[in-house]
């Protein structure tokens, strides 16, 4: 449990009266953590809060996902929330896969036995996590696309399949 979670209250956020598009803005925030934005406690300030507001609001029942924006936070709105979180998701795949690639590069003649064991497997096991990815992804794009209801799909580079 984070020990900012207490603060709350005190820093005058009302977690009721908190809804998905609210933002908090950059001057509140720095008049509330006590640090120009300029400065690197701002930033861990900013983003334990992002973390504890979060973690907040989905014990109250209101889960959101709340993102840093220009230096506010603001909680996203289900549509906004929906496309952050992909992007999300997708920068921690190819974070993976550049991590995969030094995995391979690490020279192991300086590793004792049992360090390049555990390193040998951790290249097996990666190497099976990313591969199975990979293999996932290529199914589902080739898998058509739910029934719209009306909607039309947006994403740009990706082909518009109907059902």
């Amino acid at each position: 449990m984070h020990t900012m979670k207490m603060d709350l209250a005190r820093m005058g956020i009302d977690l009721d009266g908190l809804n998905k598009g609210d933002e908090l803005s950059e001057e509140r925030l720095t008049a509330m953590l006590g640090s120009p934005r300029a400065g690197k406690h701002y930033t861990l300030a900013l983003l334990a809060l992002r973390s504890v507001l979060s973690e907040a609001l989905t014990e109250r029942g209101k889960p959101a996902t709340v993102a840093i924006v220009n230096g506010a936070l603001r909680i996203l709105t289900d549509e906004e929330a929906a496309s952050y979180n992909h992007r999300t998701f997708r920068h921690g795949l190819r974070k993976a896969r550049r991590a995969f690639e030094r995995l391979l590069n690490v020279d192991t003649r300086g590793l004792d036995e049992p360090a390049t064991r555990e390193h040998r497997r951790n290249i097996e096991v990666d190497g099976k996590i990313l591969a199975a990815v990979s293999s996932t992804r290529a199914q589902c794009r080739r898998m058509p696309l739910p029934a719209s209801n009306g909607h039309q799909r947006t994403t740009p580079g990706l082909p518009v399949t109907t059902n």
